[in-house]
């Protein structure tokens, strides 16, 4: 009786995870910013620049319950190799992953990707151009070592966009804070940079910090504005629509 041979399929899965919440408590600019600041002392007015805004203590009490949920509900998903934005946000949120779960992010090789801060935070982002930023990072990172699960830690609006563009989906994915989109491609005989730029991406979840444990986050390390009005009002919604571990979708224009 001879055996029958079955091929191997290859599954690449990417995780996509934004950064934890940034505090606001103590005043930031980007260095695009024109910043006018009457009746305060200079020092005041160049205090810390975006890129180098810690997460705050909500931010770190989210960042630990997604890893748990990461790890306890999909931990196919449980990455060799982490490749994070070297803003400090992104890394205080990769850090957190290694503590609440150290048995599985305690020794996972994390690789700095300057470039994703620069193609993705911001509004002004090109889906395409992230895609590419992507593809090049982990084949360099990723494909020389035979990983096919990996995370990729960075910002928004560029991480939102490019998951829908991957996943090639009519409506925006909302990417909140800590948020954590899996996406999986079968990948036959393709490299993660062809799977990248030509797969068939499937979005299975987006991770969320519950809704009730955010809440009393809020009340427990309340914050004062942070003087942004957009994130401000990202954060009054996320209590009326942000159902923990669920995916919301709502009516978007592609940007790519």
């Amino acid at each position: 009786m001879s055996a029958t041979i079955v091929p191997y399929e290859k599954t690449y899965r990417l995780c996509f995870l934004r950064h934890a919440k940034s505090s606001y408590s103590r005043w930031a600019y980007s260095s695009g910013d024109e910043i006018e600041k009457e009746g305060e002392d200079e020092e005041d007015n160049f205090d810390l620049p975006d890129k180098y805004r810690s997460i705050a203590p909500r931010g770190k009490i989210g960042a630990q319950a997604v890893a748990k949920m990461l790890v306890s509900e999909f931990s196919e998903y449980v990455p060799s190799i982490i490749i994070t934005s070297d803003a400090t946000r992104c890394l205080d949120t990769v850090e957190c992953f290694s503590v609440a779960e150290p048995d599985a992010f305690g020794k996972t090789t994390v690789i700095l990707a300057p470039e994703f801060y620069e193609v993705a935070h911001g509004s002004d982002v090109k889906a395409k151009r992230i895609r590419k930023a992507i593809a090049e990072k982990i084949r360099r990172e990723a494909q020389m070592r035979g990983a096919e699960t990996v995370c990729v830690v960075g910002h928004n609006a560029g991480w939102e966009n490019v998951v829908k563009l991957m996943t090639k989906s009519s409506k925006k994915v909302r990417m909140k804070t800590s948020n954590c989109a899996l996406l999986s491609c079968k990948a036959g005989e393709m490299t993660w940079e062809e799977a990248l730029m030509e797969g068939e991406w499937e979005l299975e979840k987006i991770l969320r910090v519950p809704k009730e444990l955010n809440r009393k986050a809020k009340l427990d390390y309340p914050e004062e504005g942070s003087g942004n009005w957009k994130e401000e009002e990202n954060e009054a919604e996320e209590d009326e629509d942000d159902e923990g571990g669920e995916i919301f979708f709502d009516e978007y224009v592609t940007t790519e």
